[in-house]
């Protein structure tokens, strides 16, 4: 089954309305993660200095600084680990002698952006890359690549407010629907809960309604009779939230 993306303007859009300061991209192996980066790069950051890693299945994974042209090993494949993803046993050297350097260069560049790719297990395993990483985010605009993973490290990144995070294998979560009634959506209007409907905002009459069916029972009715009016309400009001959430998505609008 096709799995939904959303286009790179979609996300350049949203990341520039949400007025934060670094861009974290995250996903699974294969969701598209390094093809997104690249196209956003050219509108966002043409210019930015990178810090990539590239993996040679079975053998290594190798960490390039592609300002000084200069590469490094930083983690070698591992036969004895466990099966899975995480067959990769660090190299310090190689964060120690390329990497930490390399972000410190980036950290005090002219630049106003810099770019990883990407930032994963191996990066958690050694403190002194875990500190220039912080130490750039803190002095320059960042995207990034973030794996996802369930690291102390990695999870920290992607819960800094400063840090607009689009999350590739959800691109459209379930929240998008409260996001826009909330009124935090910034298409359609907002504070859409609190519209003004018969003189009452819109979120009380639908707390009104869903009381009927237990006033009825209080008063010996049959709590059917007045069921029927609240599930018209959440039926239009859903509606109408999952109309305006499609049309920013398929618009590219968010």
């Amino acid at each position: 089954m096709p799995v939904y993306r959303p286009a790179a303007s979609s996300i350049l859009r949203s990341f520039r309305a949400s007025g934060k300061r670094h861009l974290l991209l995250t996903g699974g192996r294969g969701s598209g993660k390094t093809t997104l980066l690249r196209a956003l790069m050219p509108s966002l950051c043409p210019d930015a200095p990178m810090l990539l890693t590239a993996a040679v299945p079975g053998r290594w994974v190798e960490m390039r600084d592609t300002a000084a042209g200069a590469a490094a090993v930083i983690g070698r494949f591992d036969a004895a680990l466990p099966p899975g993803e995480n067959r990769m046993r660090p190299v310090a050297d190689g964060f120690l002698l390329l990497g930490v350097p390399a972000l410190h260069r980036m950290a005090a560049g002219e630049s106003e952006w810099a770019v990883l790719d990407e930032l994963g297990y191996l990066e958690n395993s050694c403190p002194e890359f875990r500190q220039a990483v912080e130490a750039l985010l803190d002095a320059k605009r960042v995207l990034a690549i973030v794996r996802k993973q369930d690291t102390p490290f990695l999870t920290a990144l992607c819960a800094r407010q400063d840090a607009f995070v689009v999350d590739l294998d959800d691109p459209a979560p379930a929240l998008g629907c409260v996001v826009m009634a909330s009124g935090l959506g910034r298409r359609f209007g907002g504070n859409k809960l609190m519209a003004d409907f018969c003189g009452v905002p819109l979120i009380a009459n639908a707390l009104a309604l869903a009381a009927l069916p237990l006033l009825a029972k209080k008063l010996g009715f049959d709590p059917a009779v007045m069921a029927s009016p609240i599930i018209t309400t959440i039926v239009d009001f859903l509606s109408l939230l999952v109309y305006f959430t499609f049309a920013t998505t398929i618009l590219h609008i968010g």
